[in-house]
């Protein structure tokens, strides 16, 4: 019974888009197949002109890139 104040606050935690997004980030990180600081990343890769922000998500600009990407070249 002690557990049920954490699990509310956790499991919230878990449906937010946020902290999936941490936990991703978290677990990628130091496998290096994403960079610890993702936000600023991807703020110089839209000053660069690669990326495209649409509301609150950061898209390709090139299908090109993006399907390299995924590895459909």
């Amino acid at each position: 019974m002690a557990d049920g104040p954490a699990t509310g606050p956790a499991w919230g935690f878990l449906q937010a888009r946020y902290g999936s997004f941490t936990l991703a980030r978290w677990w990628l990180a130091p496998r290096g197949q994403v960079r610890r600081q993702l936000m600023p990343f991807l703020a110089d890769a839209h000053r660069r002109g690669v990326l495209r922000q649409a509301g609150a998500t950061y898209q390709l600009r090139h299908t090109e890139l993006q399907r390299r990407l995924a590895g459909r070249a």
